[in-house]
């Protein structure tokens, strides 16, 4: 873990976990905070992911939503197209690592243990992730915040 300009960045895991579209298949995180953040991120790298069904992330039992995947243009050859029977449209694959991140609401942690679920898009096959990362964000004395009251 680390701190820098309010910010702290703490490692969830480097290694490379499998992850599926259905709860057990999930990768699952627990780690400790010390004080409710402002607002934190999670931010991992995930291979053979389908561009259309991104990873699914839940907080501490709540479901967050889909993360959002970083995307090379559309020419890179690690897109892959795949077709199936009795279905009318091309879904792709990008079979290389993409980058993946999603912003947590502070609300949805707590100060001591917190648990982040990371499970593959409900129409995607089985993926692999690693580089999970979080990272808190605290008032900090140098930052400049602005206080807007209600009109």
């Amino acid at each position: 873990d680390f701190e820098q300009f309010g910010t702290v960045t703490a490692s969830l895991g480097a290694e490379s976990i499998k992850i599926g579209p259905s709860a057990d298949g999930a990768a699952v995180y627990e780690f400790g905070v010390e004080s409710q953040p402002l607002v934190a991120m999670l931010t991992f790298e995930i291979a053979a992911a389908r561009i259309d069904s991104p990873p699914e992330i839940a907080v501490n039992g709540h479901a967050l939503g889909a993360a959002a995947l970083l995307l090379p243009a559309l020419a890179d050859p690690g897109y892959r197209g795949e077709m199936r029977r009795m279905l009318h449209e091309m879904h792709f694959e990008y079979t290389g690592w993409l980058r993946a991140q999603i912003l947590v609401p502070a609300q949805l942690l707590h100060s001591g243990t917190n648990e982040i679920a990371v499970l593959n898009g409900r129409n995607a096959d089985n993926s692999v992730i690693r580089s999970t990362q979080i990272q808190l964000k605290y008032l900090w004395d140098k930052s400049d915040y602005i206080l807007k009251p209600d009109r």
